[in-house]
């Protein structure tokens, strides 16, 4: 097909206009994501926002998402994020998250990074969250987000609907079971506990599972007659 004069020159202005966005948007400072959050640690790596990222990806937003995924791993530090900021991480990630939402790592190893290494427990909550918001039916995201909660953001009440869910998910680790009723007997409800530790023994056909299920529903009679016995 022949490029007229005018096709060449609206082509030529649209990669102008996409290049000047996607400069203004990398040199600019970006806006706090609450009033006392801030930027400052180790702004020296531009960023792009997700709407940017799909102008400039020119309809290939999984080509540019890989680079930032290379980025991530090459050159994330292991500094711990002071209180209050966030760094080019966080918007890396959610920018991955939003250009390739089904690239799963993002949410599996990016975001705990976030989370324990690097501390940045608010942001790594943001991408947690989406991720169990795409993928309801991976045991290894919700887990993570329940990890997150119970043991980085000290919210136990928040992890334990997490724990839950993926517990009732096939092939998820026994320690998700275990947790959840610990959140169900915490929140004062002992035979709901019970209860879903048998719903669980009876659905499970790993052998060490079972066995693990029932030492601890075990523990929880116990618990309860001990309880009862001193009322």
């Amino acid at each position: 097909m022949k490029l007229t004069i005018s096709s060449a020159l609206y082509l030529g202005a649209l990669l102008l206009s996409a290049a000047t966005v996607g400069y203004l948007q990398l040199e600019s400072p970006r806006p706090p994501t609450a009033a006392t959050l801030n930027f400052a640690f180790n702004e020296g790596k531009p960023v792009l926002s997700p709407s940017v990222g799909r102008l400039v990806s020119f309809g290939y937003p999984r080509a540019l998402s890989s680079i930032l995924w290379l980025r991530f791993l090459q050159y994330t530090p292991t500094e711990k994020v002071p209180a209050g900021q966030r760094s080019w991480i966080y918007y890396d990630l959610l920018t991955i998250s939003r250009l390739d939402p089904d690239f799963k790592p993002t949410y599996k190893m990016g975001a705990l990074f976030l989370s324990v290494i690097t501390e940045d427990h608010a942001g790594a909550e943001q991408v947690l969250l989406r991720g169990a918001e795409l993928h309801p039916d991976d045991f290894s995201i919700l887990g993570n987000l329940a990890y997150h909660y119970q043991f980085e953001m000290g919210e136990p009440e928040k992890a334990g609907p997490y724990f839950l869910k993926a517990a009732k998910i096939p092939g998820a680790p026994y320690i998700y079971s275990i947790m959840a009723s610990n959140y169900l007997k915490e929140a004062g409800s002992a035979g709901a506990a019970e209860k879903f530790l048998a719903g669980m023994l009876s659905t499970t056909t790993d052998e060490k599972l079972k066995e693990k299920l029932l030492l601890k529903m075990q523990k929880l009679r116990g618990e309860k007659s001990n309880e009862s016995a001193g009322n």
